[in-house]
């Protein structure tokens, strides 16, 4: 699930971010409602929905097989914003120092960010 995730992330960033994806994957949804989808589906689809509003070298260059058939994790790396989890993370290693850790500091967390909080301090 992991390399599927990052493999649409990829494409999201490629083509131009959420405002560009997320019609497209709305209108996939719409497409393929009650339909049985292959990756070569997925691809064509991809490809179709996008030619002329996306560069076609940059949909050339997809490495569509590698992407599939390379075993283990993505071979491209994406660059996630993780300064949520950070924060949860440093405020807990400064709890495990000693270090009191303001109310105001974790008022504004969200669940995931406490469960975090609390997992770093084990």
């Amino acid at each position: 699930y992991e390399k599927g995730l990052n493999f649409l992330i990829y494409l999201e960033n490629l083509i131009g971010g959420e405002k560009v994806m997320n019609p497209l994957l709305k209108e996939y949804c719409s497409t393929f409602k009650n339909d049985v989808v292959t990756a070569e589906k997925f691809r064509d689809f991809f490809l179709s929905y996008l030619k002329g509003k996306v560069d076609d070298k940059v949909l050339g260059g997809i490495e569509w097989e590698k992407w599939w058939y390379t075993t283990g994790m993505p071979y491209k790396a994406n660059k996630f914003d993780t300064s949520l989890m950070d924060e949860c993370v440093e405020a807990a290693s400064k709890c495990k120092e000693g270090v009191i850790v303001e109310g105001s500091v974790v008022k504004g967390w969200s669940t995931a960010q406490t469960v975090i909080f609390l997992d770093k301090l084990e």
